[in-house]
C-alpha cells in the first residue's frame, strides 16, 4: 500500500501527469516519471539477481503502484509495466 503525506482529499485534481502514481523504493513517483523511474528499477533488479549470485549486495527495494492518487484521491488507470506492487 501507497503511504500518502496527507488524509485531505478534499484538495483540487493534480495538474496533468502530477498525481502519485506509485512508489519505488523510499521514493513517491508521479504519473509523469513512473515508465522511466521503473524501467530504471527493473534495470537494478536485474543487475541485483546477476551479481547477487557472486556478491552480496543491498536490496533494490520494491515497487507499489497505487489505484488512486494520494494527493488529490482521483482514481488512476492501470497500466501494464510489469510493476504492480502489493
Amino acid at each position: 500500500m501507497v503511504e500518502c503525506k496527507g488524509e485531505d482529499m478534499t484538495k483540487p485534481e493534480c495538474p496533468p501527469g502530477k498525481c502519485i502514481r506509485g512508489k519505488i523504493g523510499d521514493e513517491l513517483v508521479t504519473e509523469d516519471e513512473w515508465e522511466q523511474k521503473a524501467t530504471m528499477f527493473l534495470e537494478k533488479i536485474e543487475e541485483f539477481n546477476t551479481l547477487g549470485l557472486r556478491q552480496q549486495l543491498p536490496h533494490p527495494g520494491f515497487s507499489r503502484l497505487a489505484k488512486f492518487c494520494c494527493e488529490c484521491g482521483k482514481k488512476l488507470s492501470e497500466r501494464e509495466n510489469g510493476l504492480y506492487g502489493t
